[in-house]
């Protein structure tokens, strides 16, 4: 039994929730270990308060030469076990540094050499699978079972709580692009026919100029009852608590989705460009198989979790920007209306179990 574990989440927000069924599964199979995560920018927000973990080891997405000799001399072979979810070459070098035991991806587009970093491999799948499903397939080479289920993190309280109604749902307004930006007025229509039918809304958002200022260009035509802006005014790890003891989340293709895809809530997000097959929130107590959405599809609902995309040929393109108006502001997502949202929202989050 490895006596420490490290598992690599280099990436953002989203990706690295994606990565929590890993530790999940690794602490109920050896629940005497030590294990920690390795991030890099914000992937920290998604394991502080993540039960199943003992640290957080930091390391600079960009790190100089001194700093990754100080993390070489530091880490060396210090770990039993670590875990890789990416195929570049700075989380491999990481894994090399750091694991007795390596287990890491291999795309057998890449040089053969790359075996070496590793003790054990998993090949990349060359059909489409869902990145959350892909990251478990990690395990496969220990031979322990897996807990297809994401973790969020979560603190021991949150004081906003008590200002909150019984029921409400949240509307998480801003994306983390222009590009996976529902437009701001179909936010404000659908805020307001959801006050006009009685929901209570929350509205959510990181601590930044940009979140803050379209979750004001929202609100600020509704009327002063009936809804709570809390953007930026609690940190992830409570946001998590509010998401639980929500009656549903609404919001676009962010991290925030992903967030709240830890608890048995229904939430509907919006889609646009990217691929829902590969990237939607994993639906709760889902574990059939690697691919829980179709690529397309107008609505699709898998277990608590509803896709909504435009009918556009082009969707989902996958890129970053939109070839029908050469703009970060794609057509897909303006084609997607306030009024198709909304009915989904009364459907799948009925006032009955929603009401004040």
């Amino acid at each position: 039994m490895p006596q420490k574990i490290l598992v690599l989440s280099t990436m953002l927000l989203g990706d690295s929730l994606l990565t929590t069924g890993l530790t999940r599964s690794l602490r109920r199979a050896y629940p005497d270990s030590q294990i920690d995560v390795l991030v890099t920018r914000n992937g920290h927000l998604a394991f502080n308060g993540n039960p199943d973990i003992n640290n957080i080891v930091y390391l600079d997405k960009k790190p100089s030469f001194k700093d990754l000799l100080g993390f070489a001399v530091k880490n060396w072979r210090q770990y039993d076990l670590v875990l890789n979810d990416r195929i570049s070459d700075k989380p491999m070098l990481y894994t090399w540094i750091c694991g007795k035991q390596r287990i890491g991806f291999i795309d057998s587009k890449l040089p053969k050499i790359r075996r070496l970093f590793y003790t054990k491999t998993v090949d990349i799948n060359p059909k489409v699978e869902h990145q959350f499903y892909r990251n478990m397939r990690l395990l496969n080479p220990v031979g322990i079972s897996k807990e297809m289920h994401l973790v969020a993190p979560e603190a021991k309280g949150c004081d906003l709580l008590e200002a909150l109604p019984t029921r409400y749902i949240i509307l998480h307004c801003p994306a983390s692009s222009d590009f996976k930006q529902w437009p701001i007025d179909y936010w404000q229509e659908l805020a307001k026919k959801l006050l006009n039918e009685g929901y209570f809304l929350v509205f959510t958002g990181a601590n930044s100029e940009r979140d803050t200022q379209i979750v004001q260009e929202v609100t600020e035509c509704l009327p002063k009852a009936g809804w709570l802006d809390i953007c930026g005014k609690v940190p992830l790890n409570q946001m998590s608590l509010v998401a639980k003891n929500s009656n549903g989340f609404v919001g676009p293709d962010t991290g925030p989705a992903h967030l709240a895809a830890g608890y048995p809530i229904p939430q509907v997000v919006l889609f646009g460009g990217t691929l829902p097959d590969i990237w939607a929130p994993w639906p709760y107590n889902y574990s059939k198989d690697g691919v829980p959405f179709n690529r397309k599809g107008l609505a699709q609902s898998v277990n608590n979790i509803t896709i909504i995309q435009s009918g556009l040929d082009c969707v989902p393109c996958g890129g970053k920007s939109c070839s029908l108006n050469n703009s970060s502001k794609p057509e897909c997502l303006a084609n997607v209306n306030a009024q198709t949202v909304f009915e989904s929202i009364v459907i799948k989050m009925p006032l009955s179990k929603c009401g004040q």
